[in-house]
């Protein structure tokens, strides 16, 4: 039996997509068990059993394979946010979006590993240089949520300063979700942080005062 063109192609495209994977399994392995900073790229291509060479054809550097996955989901968010419909005013499209990411990457059907997920936030947040590089990432992918904020607004943000507005309470309140010391004190899952922060968003914090006192 011989092998087509097409079959060879996918058969590549499996092989790649597994030595990706298995380089972020191993990163993850070796950040949770030695630190993120003593970790080497050498180390993590000896753990699978490749050259690093081959580690450089997947990810350009050792902060590209620690935040793969936050640019993955920051990725999806932002595609779920783009198809929501119209009708939905932007906190609860927003909303939506995210917590249709967040289902299908608890149900696993989009490919995301929660505890490889729950993995990345602890070295991130135990890291002050790599916490650093991810909020930069977020803010860069702000500019596309802003983008199509914009567009669900008809609004042109350099003039209109409301797609920037909802923008910045967007990222501030997931950047929120991730690195609150309140919330990672209760020992409330990551998923569920994420998604109370965006739910106290969409409520509104126009909060009355407290009298008295």
């Amino acid at each position: 039996m011989t092998t087509t063109g097409t079959e060879a192609r996918g058969l590549r495209e499996r092989k790649k997509h597994r030595t990706r994977e298995a380089l972020i399994d191993a990163a993850y392995e070796l950040f949770a068990g030695q630190g993120y900073e003593a970790t080497t790229i050498d180390q993590i291509a000896e753990a699978v059993e490749v050259s690093p060479r081959t580690f450089f054809r997947y990810f350009g550097s050792k902060e590209d394979v620690a935040l793969h996955l936050q640019d993955s989901v920051w990725n999806e968010v932002l595609a779920a946010y783009a198809d929501q419909p119209r009708k939905y005013p932007l906190l609860v499209a927003t909303r939506r979006a995210v917590a249709d990411v967040l289902a299908r990457i608890e149900d696993g059907s989009l490919g995301i590993d929660l505890d490889r997920l729950t993995c990345m936030h602890e070295v991130i947040h135990e890291n002050e240089k790599l916490g650093g590089a991810a909020r930069q990432r977020e803010l860069r992918q702000s500019e596309t949520f802003l983008r199509v904020t914009a567009e669900r607004l008809g609004a042109d943000p350099a003039v209109d300063p409301r797609p920037a507005i909802v923008t910045g309470l967007v990222v501030a309140a997931i950047q929120l979700a991730m690195h609150s010391p309140v919330l990672l004190a209760q020992g409330v899952p990551l998923l569920e942080r994420i998604d109370r922060c965006l739910a106290y968003l969409e409520e509104g914090v126009n909060y009355p005062g407290v009298e008295g006192g």
